[in-house]
């Protein structure tokens, strides 16, 4: 197993082959690090292949920005934990409502990677 050691939590990043996935992947990473994380950026992925490279290289957590079976003009993100599942309802709710409202860093940090 391959280890990713960072004094920082780590966001792993990957995305599909939409228009839009790389403008959102800049900005979700800029984002990201001005919040005290460090990035890894896995480029063009399955969203499957994201969430085990996430659990694998032991990275916080794990960003796929894709939209599935939506038409190529949407796109949005899938945040899973560190163990490469899916975040519950109750933690992406509190994600999402920190992400728009908080500029706090360590809240949202603590909201990711808990």
């Amino acid at each position: 197993m391959l280890r990713c050691k960072t004094p920082k939590p780590l966001a792993l990043i990957g995305r599909d082959t939409r228009l839009s996935g790389a403008m959102i992947e800049s900005a979700l990473a800029a984002g990201l690090m001005a919040q005290g994380f460090d990035t890894l950026h896995v480029g063009v992925l399955p969203t499957p292949g994201i969430a085990f490279l996430t659990r694998n290289l032991q990275s916080h957590c794990g960003i796929s920005i894709s939209a599935s079976h939506n038409p190529f003009d949407y796109n949005g993100i899938k945040v899973f934990g560190a163990d490469g599942f899916k975040n519950p309802g109750r933690r992406r709710n509190k994600i999402e409502t920190l992400a728009h409202s908080s500029r706090e860093r360590d809240d949202i940090t603590r909201a990711v990677i808990s």
